[in-house]
């Protein structure tokens, strides 16, 4: 028995993003979302655009705060 597969097993299988709404079409509920890595996504859902929100699954989940944004790379 491997534990770590064991202990993989009982995490959540979510995708979890934090993206900046670009544009809104409410015909098709959908939204496009720019990410931190500047890439555009076309997700469910809307919201007001300019705001951060966070995505769950390709769905826009909630609301987040307009904090200070840093990229960084780990070696």
């Amino acid at each position: 028995m491997n534990i770590w597969k064991t202990f993989e097993a009982l995490l959540p299988r979510q995708e979890i993003i934090i993206g900046r709404i670009v544009s809104v079409d409410s015909a098709n509920n959908t939204a496009i979302v720019s990410l931190l890595s500047t890439q555009q996504i076309v997700v469910k859902g809307t919201g007001e655009v300019g705001l951060l929100y966070l995505i769950t699954n390709g769905i826009i989940s909630t609301e987040m705060p307009d904090l200070t944004e840093y990229n960084i790379t780990v070696y």
